[in-house]
């Protein structure tokens, strides 16, 4: 789960960096996929930034619960793995997991951003 403030951080600094789509943030990893394939499965986000460590279901969990909507989900959506987690593990499996199109460390800094942005 991403704080309040670091939140707007990584929205403006988005947009700032031009993109456009809309930015939202949710509490939790059920709510999301609430909103993704329960309400909405035929408009993906364009771009998910998936923090690991979140409260009830974690990163992971998300994932495996994505996978019955693989094709939708690749076809139109590019997944990031946030984390503060210096795992090899975590690093290991998000590296064969072909739904993350990339992982990067907290805190995020411009040229991160800038790396996510540019798989759009």
């Amino acid at each position: 789960m991403i704080n309040e403030s670091a939140y707007f951080w990584l929205k403006n600094k988005l947009q700032a960096e031009g993109f456009t789509g809309t930015v939202s943030s949710f509490l939790s990893a059920e709510e999301a996929l609430e909103m993704m394939v329960l309400e909405n499965e035929t408009k993906l986000p364009e771009l998910i930034l998936l923090d690991l460590d979140m409260p009830g279901m974690d990163g992971w969990e998300f994932l495996e619960e994505l996978e019955p909507y693989k094709p939708q989900v690749k076809a139109s959506c590019k997944i990031f793995i946030l984390t503060s987690s210096l795992s090899l593990d975590d690093t290991d499996k998000a590296s064969t997991n072909d739904l993350i199109s990339g992982f990067k460390h907290k805190p995020l800094d411009a040229t991160d951003v800038q790396e996510i942005l540019s798989h759009l």
